[in-house]
């Protein structure tokens, strides 16, 4: 049997990184968010940060106030640091 959890973590992630591409981060470099809100609020001040492009891509847009708002560019209407930033949306249409 394995010693302790974290040999048990590293046996889980070392297999998986044989299937999929692996991501090391540290933990502290991790932002949970845990209300669609928050998703919200920090897509609209990546935006606002952004220097060059912002590209956003869905399979789905459901039609609450959160994507109403997302979709209807409320968020690019604030002003932005770079005149010349590029907005590009993509969402699948064989969702629709």
């Amino acid at each position: 049997m394995y010693q302790d959890q974290e040999t048990v973590i590293d046996d889980m992630v070392g297999g998986m990184a044989s299937f999929a591409p692996v991501f090391p981060l540290k933990g502290e470099n991790v932002k949970v968010l845990e209300t669609p809100s928050q998703f919200l609020e920090e897509v609209k001040e990546g935006i606002r940060n952004a220097k060059e492009r912002v590209v956003l891509a869905s399979l789905y847009i459901g039609t609450g106030s959160l994507e109403i708002e997302l979709v209807g560019f409320r968020s690019f209407h604030e002003p932005v640091t770079h005149v010349s930033l590029r907005v590009v949306t993509i969402i699948s249409s064989v969702q629709l």
